[in-house]
């Protein structure tokens, strides 16, 4: 593994950045802007919390290779998890729990390597950012310091770029013992695979090393999976025995895999309309990483319209409730069209149907229900040849 400066002669220098508190911390990336690309935040991000271990020093100096002390807030002459910048107290806190790191003798540094190459893929397609962040300070007026550095490195280790916060320096805390706060967005050059995070102190004045460190953090950040509902449609209206089968889909980053992919129904099964009453359809997506979204749509499903009325009695099916005039066709020489009540009425009476030697229930049957054979067949090769062998073009003509 090389230490952060350390460069392959075959792979170029690596970008370096040391960015210094002047004139107050770093609240974001404000103070830093060009100092490494900034991305915009996605609409919905999903972060991999801190990778950094025990970065708060809670848990002593576990996860840290080097010489690095602890010490306890507000205790002992250490500061309380207070906010300075050049012009001293800020009057604003953070949450630093109990513990804080410490330098250890005249100069210090320890480090741990973030493996983050299970993100590897993503990384390469511009879809992962990285949240990096650090409060650093040190004691009243003395020069002691301390720098946080976040080397990314590629497969073999090679350093692409660094980020460095610090050295803070008396001048940097107003000379006041406290933290300046430091956090930043970049996304990672394209190959990094680890990223080596560095404390460095450096003591001025004996005995002890008073660079101080706190709440070092690194989270990668992508955006979470969108999902699709194509089926059921959202506020869509079925009728009761619809066959509708489900349709969903899942869109992740560049990068980023689906893990799971679940619905309500399981794609392409039909969607519960077994009953009247409003329905909801859920779909969740997990990718990779962790991140996930669900979406839901609702849908209502209501009774099947009655079927159009097929008599019985032809000749009583035109007066009767729920029959569709405008699906009636009457017979003509000239074919079949479209009727009103009134003219049907005539042609499909006691008198006209006999003589065309035609049943009426089956007729009625062909012309309203559309069962049996296609109209123009009965038009056709039934009811026009009979209309004119019977001499009765001109009483049909004659009823319009």
């Amino acid at each position: 593994m090389k230490r952060l400066g350390q460069i392959d002669p075959s792979r170029g220098a690596p970008r370096s950045r040391r960015l210094r508190a002047l004139g107050g911390g770093l609240a974001g990336a404000a103070l830093v802007a060009g100092a490494f690309a900034l991305v915009p935040a996605h609409a919905d991000p999903v972060a991999s919390g801190s990778l950094v271990v025990n970065g708060g020093a809670e848990d002593g100096t576990t996860g840290w290779t080097g010489g690095l002390g602890t010490a306890v807030h507000d205790s002992g002459g250490y500061p309380g998890s207070v906010i300075v910048d050049a012009g001293g107290a800020t009057g604003e806190t953070f949450d630093g729990g109990d513990r804080l790191f410490t330098g250890s003798g005249g100069s210090s540094t320890a480090f741990q390597t973030v493996d983050v190459s299970a993100y590897g893929d993503a990384i390469d397609a511009g879809s992962i950012e990285a949240t990096i962040g650090a409060h650093v300070g040190g004691y009243a007026n003395q020069a002691d310091n301390a720098t946080v550095t976040f080397a990314f490195l590629d497969g073999l280790s090679a350093e692409l770029e660094s980020i460095s916060y610090g050295p803070v320096t008396n001048v940097d805390r107003g000379n006041t013992s406290g933290f300046v706060a430091f956090s930043g967005t970049l996304a990672p050059p394209p190959g990094t695979r680890a990223v080596l995070v560095t404390i460095d102190t450096q003591r001025f004045i004996a005995p002890a090393n008073d660079g101080y460190v706190d709440n070092v953090v690194l989270e990668l950040v992508h955006e979470g999976p969108a999902v699709t509902v194509n089926g059921p449609t959202d506020g869509a209206t079925y009728e009761v025995g619809d066959e509708i089968p489900a349709d969903f889909g899942c869109a992740t980053a560049p990068g980023v895999e689906v893990d799971t992919l679940e619905g309500t129904e399981a794609q392409g099964a039909p969607i519960d309309t077994s009953a009247p009453g409003t329905y909801t359809f859920e779909v969740t997506c997990t990718d990779e990483h962790g991140g996930t979204s669900t979406v839901s749509v609702t849908y209502t499903v209501v009774e099947a319209p009655p079927a159009p009325a097929c008599a019985e009695d032809g000749l009583a099916l035109l007066n009767e409730p729920g029959v569709d005039i405008d699906r009636t066709y009457v017979l003509l020489s000239g074919g079949i069209h479209k009727g009103t009540e009134d003219f049907t009425r005539q042609v499909v009476d006691p008198l006209t149907i006999p003589l065309l030697g035609l049943n009426a229930t089956d007729l009625v049957h062909q012309i309203n229900c559309d069962l049996v054979e296609p109209l123009e067949d009965v038009v056709d090769s039934i009811t026009v040849p009979l209309i004119q062998n019977l001499g009765l073009q001109g009483i049909f003509k004659g009823l319009f």
